[in-house]
């Protein structure tokens, strides 16, 4: 039932103001979901509170110590090969091939079509949307496919001439363009031993910045460092950047959970 209202309307009917989401529940979830209050499904607010408090474990916060590819990718490969299986790296998948109900085969971009006796689709919907045959839309468990959208995001990374913040964790910025950031020389100092702040800030929601330029999106970031932390007033910015390509997640709006895929598909 938490599906079918949206964050702020689910606090509202408790009593909760909107000055403590502006200033205390927002950042939360603009950085948990990259929506705002009043666009999310309050399920998906409630999921998360219910895995965070169940246990002492859930509230410990960790960062990765080195990129995800060697982190994830490299052990997961690790652990095919050593069963037996083969994993093809630089091979997409162009089309997926249908005869009658069942899957055929898969058309990589190279090489030959792939038969096997059970397919596992872990594309993201949108790729999977892309290879699909035209025909597997006469079935509503397909075109509800096409019901999702990505809720994106952007991350600044602005290099100082000096610490401009003395914590080893994440913290959160209240009425900046950004929400969550962190001191990489702090939380990561072996991947980033630099005398100088290195910040790492991640921007949602986005979709209004995204038609402004690189360069003013970082004028913003700046400024509202500035704004926030004392010990950035006076630091030379080094350089920085903005990274637009980060890939989005699934928008969780309300009444969107009705129409997510169950792990079986109508196809044999």
């Amino acid at each position: 039932s938490y599906d079918r209202v949206t964050v702020e309307d689910f606090l509202h009917g408790y009593g909760v103001s909107q000055k403590l989401i502006d200033n205390m529940l927002r950042a939360m979830v603009n950085g948990l979901t990259f929506l705002e209050p009043y666009e999310v499904s309050a399920k998906a607010a409630a999921y998360w509170i219910r895995n965070l408090t169940t246990t002492r474990e859930a509230v410990k916060v960790g960062f990765a110590r080195g990129g995800l590819g060697a982190i994830y990718v490299r052990k997961a490969v690790e652990y095919i090969s050593e069963r037996g299986g083969k994993v093809m790296s630089g091979v997409g998948v162009k089309s997926i091939g249908l005869k009658g109900k069942a899957v055929l085969n898969v058309t990589p971009t190279k090489g030959r079509n792939m038969r096997a006796d059970v397919f596992v689709s872990a594309l993201p919907y949108g790729v999977l949307r892309r290879v699909l045959p035209e025909e597997v839309y006469r079935y509503q468990y397909f075109r509800n496919l096409w019901r999702f959208e990505e809720a994106p995001s952007l991350s600044a990374m602005v290099w100082f001439d000096r610490k401009v913040l003395e914590l080893a964790n994440i913290a959160t910025g209240i009425g900046t363009v950004f929400n969550w950031f962190a001191d990489l020389t702090q939380v990561v100092p072996e991947a980033f031993p630099q005398e100088g702040s290195v910040l790492e800030l991640v921007i949602t929601p986005c979709g209004h910045l995204r038609p402004l330029s690189d360069e003013r999106i970082l004028e913003m970031v700046i400024a509202d460092i500035r704004k926030l932390l004392p010990g950035a007033r006076d630091a030379e910015v080094l350089k920085s950047r903005l990274v637009r390509d980060r890939q989005g997640i699934f928008a969780q709006r309300p009444h969107m959970d009705r129409y997510r895929p169950t792990q079986r598909t109508p196809l044999d």
